[in-house]
């Protein structure tokens, strides 16, 4: 069984979606711009809930691609952006 959608947007099992698909697009630039390599890659998009009462879920987003190294072996990179359901970007890690 798949998990309920809305139009335009990206939801998780939630009748709410967790980023529309204007702030995913605007991120997606983000991501694709400062790490030219996962151009085109689609995130997996997971909702975080927070530590601090009162404060809003923060949205998870993993970027996985497979690269292949100088001497030819291949590597799985990652980039995770924390952000916002409202689209800003609070945070941008990745694997080397």
């Amino acid at each position: 069984m798949s998990p309920p959608s809305c139009a335009n947007s990206v939801t998780l099992g939630e009748t709410m979606p967790l980023l529309d698909e204007k702030r995913l697009h605007l991120i997606n630039r983000r991501v694709y711009r400062d790490f030219p390599e996962f151009r085109g890659a689609r995130p997996i998009v997971r909702r975080l809930r927070t530590a601090r009462e009162g404060q809003p879920p923060r949205v998870l987003l993993l970027y996985r691609r497979r690269v292949t190294t100088a001497d030819g072996k291949r590597l799985t990179r990652m980039v995770r952006v924390l952000a916002t359901p409202k689209g800003k970007i609070l945070k941008i890690t990745t694997s080397k």
